[in-house]
């Protein structure tokens, strides 16, 4: 985990995708997210509840030219498209970027 330097004036820009069937682990996520002073953080994070919910949102914001997300948290172990399920076909939108 990145923490934020107190004088890092530009704190981590662009769309977090937080996706858990587990309704108690996307809350914890988005308090620590939200505890890393991103500006306008509730505008720029997106929660789904499943990989297929996640694959919708994440094919909405291709649809409009580049993905809208710079970071996605995942669970591995979901029903129907689980994590690794999801950034498989994350990976095939993305065939011209490098994912680590």
């Amino acid at each position: 985990m990145r923490y934020q330097d107190e004088n890092e004036k530009n704190p981590p820009e662009g769309r977090i995708l937080v996706v858990d069937d587990e309704v108690y682990n996307c809350d914890i996520l988005k308090t620590i997210i939200s505890s890393l002073g991103i500006k306008d953080v509730q505008d720029k994070l997106t929660i789904c509840k499943s990989g297929a919910e996640a694959l919708e949102a994440f094919k909405r914001g291709c649809s409009r030219g580049a993905s809208t997300y710079s970071v996605i948290f995942t669970d591995l172990s979901m029903p129907g498209i689980d994590g690794y399920k999801l950034m498989s076909k994350v990976r095939k939108h993305l065939q011209h970027l490098e994912i680590t």
